[in-house]
């Protein structure tokens, strides 16, 4: 069954610092039925382009989990993978959050995002 509503990032962002609530970072959601990861793309690569650092989380993945997670066109890396998903998953633990992979992985782009 799908789960609907916002509930566990909400949570699973404060548990974590709610690392995207900075004030210098902006952030552009795409939404929409198609065409959403090509239009993402093309807006990162303008706006790294014109020497913004830019976060690009999209999903699927097409051949690696890490490529969800990108800043200025980099995938994230094996490292920060394992450094980072430790702290998710202890968030997720300490504070009863039952978050799907999807969130999880949400997650996981805020805290490398924030870095």
């Amino acid at each position: 069954p799908v789960k609907m509503g916002l509930r566990n990032i909400e949570m699973l962002h404060r548990a974590l610092g709610s690392p995207m609530d900075d004030p210098n970072i902006t952030i552009i959601h795409v939404a929409g039925t198609n065409g959403k990861g090509s239009v993402s793309l093309k807006i990162a690569k303008s706006l790294e382009l014109a020497g913004h650092k830019v976060g690009l989380f999209v999903s699927p993945h097409v051949a690696s989990f890490r490529e969800r997670m990108q800043v200025n066109s980099q995938i994230m890396s094996e490292e920060d993978v394992v450094s980072l998903l430790p702290k998710v998953f202890t968030a997720c633990e300490d504070h009863g959050i039952p978050a799907t992979f999807f969130e999880i992985t949400t997650a996981l782009a805020f805290l490398h995002f924030a870095n």
